[in-house]
């Protein structure tokens, strides 16, 4: 069993927060996540996401930074 450290919501929310619709399109081809399930992250219409949203959002927006 691998050490994997998930974030919080809000840590991704904060993160998703931050990104313009461009960034955010990107984030979703990467992550596999669609836009408007991403988009409702950080409005706060998806108050808890699902933890693989979160894993998902998480790897790509870690790639992107990474990059």
């Amino acid at each position: 069993m691998s050490n994997v450290v998930i974030p919080t919501a809000a840590e991704v929310k904060e993160r998703l927060a931050a990104l313009g619709d461009a960034e955010m399109q990107a984030l979703a081809r990467a992550s596999g996540v669609p836009f408007t399930t991403l988009s409702k992250i950080p409005s706060g219409e998806t108050p808890n996401p699902r933890i693989e949203t979160v894993r998902l959002c998480y790897e790509a927006l870690s790639a992107k930074a990474a990059a």
